[in-house]
């Protein structure tokens, strides 16, 4: 039988009949056989279990993909031999395997035991790369070895230093050894060893030194010491210099064990010289520090505890030392927390009080949760779900806020259940309606602002929802250009009607600690996803939505077997106040968000929040990715809000930013980086940065300088040089970050 173009061959379900309960059935038993041009030809014998292929195909099987001109395949053994340009890969980085390519003329391999005999070849696992006359895989030794190679950590196709030898022998991942060999600088031998043996575990020390200028700080030089005490346990020590700020110092520990689970502790102090010279912060102290420390233990499966703690001198310590910690995160809060989730319920207990005074925060001491996930009521139609929980809550304002009011705490009892009744009728009509009611217990609250009593409080919901799919497909559309490969139309309204009657105590007579916030999302209006529990109010809604998908196949440049992607997926909301509040339009702000991916390397996203009222755009978020090739990538993004009053906030919040990044691989030396940042509102340039990179056949060295506009203070621009050795596991260099990230401008 003769199969042409494009072919998938499940010829492991006739092996698994043969050899039912011989194999582990939990394992993906299945061959893909596809020809790589419209000439290839692949022959199957159903009788033999013999593949044979020519014209060029790829097989996958398991984490295994071979390319070749032509293949001849045993189904049930598992043995090819191939020849003509032929590519192994084996190994997968996510199952924390070192993934290995091979490329040669011919080859006999084995998928299934990984037996391997080849001629001349070359091969990698990253950061080595070897070359030589043949290579065999002894399965006993699970050892690799190679006759008349050389062996390198260089990524180049003529490496500068490398090793050459008769015989090398590889484990991966534990170690390599030669015998007769030769250490080459160029075309120069400058070293011999009878026997060379090598341990290819993570370097056990290591260090990252960066040098640079920077005009907040003179002169400076970072100092970082990578070591490892064991397997868990590794450290690193800071000891850094900055000719204006003085002398600073820092430990690190992070410890993984999958027993006792993952910890981190960062610690930093510096006794800063000028800790007024960033924005002419006055009330900055000299002495400034932070500890950081993140713990995670997975009990069982279901079950684990979360710690964190952020204690630091003052709000901007980060900012000025770690700048990259500080845009991660500009109010890092400090918890502890269990969660145990099983079938359909989940035990969650949460522990969050205020560790640092200058930053505003809702302790939780602690809050108490319990969830019933929606689920069948026995045998009849119905659903139920819930939500109870019960803490004590203290709403501390910052201690830098002049005009802050006073604190207040309390304690909150809350419980919701609701009832819903799934219903799809003629096949294709989705009908839920429901009911629900939730009551609350709020004591006496403590503090002279928002005084209140021990006051309890109803409320009762009711609603439906209801939603259909119109699809239409056209299975044989096929464009190059637009990289499709059969098109599917996905239509999808949805009318979602929220009804709550006043509740039985207004807002003001209960403390406010679970506050509805601004955002350009709709944020939920069905309980219990629906958060802010002290801001309920009465409802009466209809949310009016319309989802668009365009569905294609496409294959990943990186992938064998085609996949569904969403060509454009554009989804539309807005709520129809049938009733609403004095603080209400009948109309909310309409929402939009929209994807659009009409190549694999290409994407455009775009979210938006425009008022129904006057047509006026109130946010717009929007980022274009290209990545056309690995030479060359680019992002633009583009972030609008309207001036707005955010509540304890003393000026206007407002942006009109643009962004774009671009990187580009000049040669197989160089490469080059730059990302921008300019505020529109006032013509800033906020953020200007430049990054060099040269290749150095070992290392890797960058040279980035940075300009970012102060608008409370002097410009601020650093030049900065680092290096790293690829075969060690190193920081990025120079903090750079293949992302967009837009840092939001108050003014």
């Amino acid at each position: 039988m003769r199969f042409r173009q494009r072919i998938t061959l499940l010829a492991a379900l006739l092996a698994a009949i043969a050899q039912a309960g011989a194999e582990d059935s939990s394992e993906d038993q299945t061959w893909h056989l596809e020809s790589l041009s419209q000439e290839g030809l692949i022959d199957y014998d159903y009788n033999t279990g013999i593949s044979r292929a020519s014209g060029g195909v790829i097989v996958t099987y398991q984490d295994t993909i071979l390319t070749a001109d032509e293949a001849t395949l045993n189904n049930n053994t598992g043995e090819v031999t191939a020849s003509g340009n032929v590519v192994v890969k084996q190994g997968s980085s996510q199952d924390g395997s070192t993934p290995m390519t091979w490329a040669g003329e011919s080859v006999q391999y084995n998928f299934k035991t990984r037996e391997m005999t080849t001629g001349l070849f070359k091969a990698g696992a990253s950061p080595y790369f070897a070359a030589g006359a043949g290579l065999s895989f002894d399965m006993e030794n699970s050892a690799y070895q190679m006759e008349d190679a050389f062996l390198t950590t260089n990524d180049r196709e003529d490496p500068y230093f490398k090793i050459r030898a008769k015989i090398i022998k590889i484990v991966p991942d534990k170690y390599v050894e030669a015998r007769k060999a030769t250490v080459y600088a160029g075309d120069t031998p400058v070293l011999y060893f009878p026997y060379y043996h090598r341990r290819l575990e993570k370097h056990r020390f290591f260090y990252v030194p960066e040098p640079g200028y920077r005009s907040v700080y003179g002169v400076y030089l970072l100092n970082g010491f990578h070591y490892d005490f064991t397997k868990n346990l590794s450290g690193t020590s800071h000891i850094d210099y900055r000719w204006d700020r003085g002398l600073a110092g820092g430990q690190d520990f992070e410890f993984r064990h999958p027993v006792y689970g993952i910890g981190h502790l960062e610690t930093y102090y510096t006794w800063d010289h000028k800790p007024h010279k960033y924005n002419n912060e006055q009330w900055i102290p000299h002495e400034r520090q932070w500890v950081y420390f993140d713990y995670r233990l997975q009990l069982r499966p279901q079950m684990e505890v979360k710690t964190a703690i952020r204690e630091q001198s003052d709000k901007f310590a980060t900012r000025d030392m770690r700048e990259d910690l500080y845009n991660k995160n500009q109010q890092p809060n400090s918890f502890v927390e269990y969660n145990y989730d099983w079938h359909n319920f989940n035990f969650n207990v949460l522990a969050q009080p205020r560790v640092n005074d200058f930053f505003q925060t809702v302790e939780r001491l602690p809050d108490i949760k319990f969830d019933a996930y929606r689920q069948q009521l026995g045998v009849s139609p119905l659903y139920y779900e819930s939500q109870s929980q019960a803490g004590y809550f203290n709403y501390r304002y910052s201690n830098m806020d002049k005009f802050r009011p006073d604190d207040y705490s309390a304690f909150r009892a809350d419980t919701y259940h609701q009832i819903t009744l799934p219903v799809t009728s003629f096949g294709w009509l989705n009908f839920t309606p429901r009911i629900g009611g939730r009551g609350s217990f709020y004591s006496e609250s403590e503090g002279s602002y928002k005084k209140t009593a021990n006051v309890g409080r109803a409320i009762f919901n009711t609603g439906a929802e209801t939603s259909f799919k119109l699809t239409r497909t056209w299975k044989n559309t096929e464009n190059k250009f637009w990289d499709l490969s059969g098109l599917r139309h996905i239509i999808e309204p949805s009318f979602n009607y929220i009804f709550v009657p006043d509740p039985s105590r207004n807002l003001d007579e209960i403390p406010q600690f679970d506050e509805i916030l601004e955002t350009y999302r709709m944020v939920p209006l069905d309980y219990p996803d629906y958060t802010a529990i002290d801001s309920i109010d009465s409802e009466n809604v209809m949310r009016l939505g319309l989802r668009n998908r365009i569905q294609t196949e496409r294959k990943r440049r990186d992938e064998n077997q085609s996949r569904l992607v969403n060509l454009i997926n554009w989804a539309m909301y807005t709520d129809w106040r049938l009733d609403p509040r004095e603080d209400q339009t009948r109309f909310s702000d309409f929402y939009s968000s929209l994807g659009f991916a009409p190549r694999d390397w290409l994407s455009l996203t775009t979210e938006n929040r425009v008022s129904t009222e006057n047509g006026d755009m109130r946010e717009s978020s929007n980022y274009l990715t290209l990545y056309p090739s690995p030479d060359w990538s680019f992002a633009f993004g583009y972030r609008f809000m309207e001036k707005r009053v955010i509540p304890d906030w003393p000026e206007l919040y407002s942006n009109n930013l643009f962004m774009g990044r671009f990187t580009v691989r000049l040669n197989e030396n160089y490469a080059f980086r730059t990302r921008l940042q300019f505020e529109a509102r006032d013509g800033t340039l906020e953020e200007q940065e430049y990054t060099l990179y040269r290749d150095m056949t070992s290392w890797v060295g960058a040279l980035r300088f940075k300009v970012s506009e102060n608008r409370n203070g002097p410009t601020d621009f650093s030049v900065s040089l680092g290096f790293q050795l690829k075969a060690m596991a190193s920081p990025n260099l120079g903090g750079d970050v293949d992302k967009l990230n837009f840092y939001q401008t108050m003014y």
